[in-house]
């Protein structure tokens, strides 16, 4: 009984740590641009180098995350905000709630997805 109170106390304190480093990436930068995927998936497989080239772009407004959707991390993002697919992107803006997704067609365009950050940034 011990040692299921442990790991429920161990998982617990895990789970917080990860949502307070969250919590600090959005205090940090004004804007997250978070890339959920799943390691099975084919598709995400093919968007990596993608997203390492939005990563790579230079942009020092933008705080880039790589969230696999099977942690309960990426289980909590994928349900708040009703994920339907991999691979998604979405951009967060710290001081409100408000999500943006970048379409799979747009993200693959780097000038494409710019615009959005930048609109969404009025």
């Amino acid at each position: 009984m011990r040692k299921k109170i442990f790991i429920f106390l161990v998982l617990v304190f895990v789970l917080v740590a990860v949502v307070c480093a969250h919590e600090k990436v959005w205090q940090e930068n004004s804007f997250v641009l978070t890339y959920l995927y799943s390691k099975n998936c084919y598709y995400c497989k093919r968007f990596d180098p993608i997203f390492d080239r939005l990563v790579n772009s230079g942009r020092k407004d933008i705080k880039f995350e790589k969230v696999d959707i099977d942690t309960a991390y990426g289980i909590s993002l994928a349900k708040k905000w009703r994920v339907r697919y991999v691979p998604f992107v979405a951009v967060t803006k710290n001081d409100s709630n408000k999500m943006v997704e970048l379409e799979p067609s747009c993200a693959v365009n780097l000038a494409c997805a710019n615009n959005i950050i930048d609109n969404f940034a009025k």
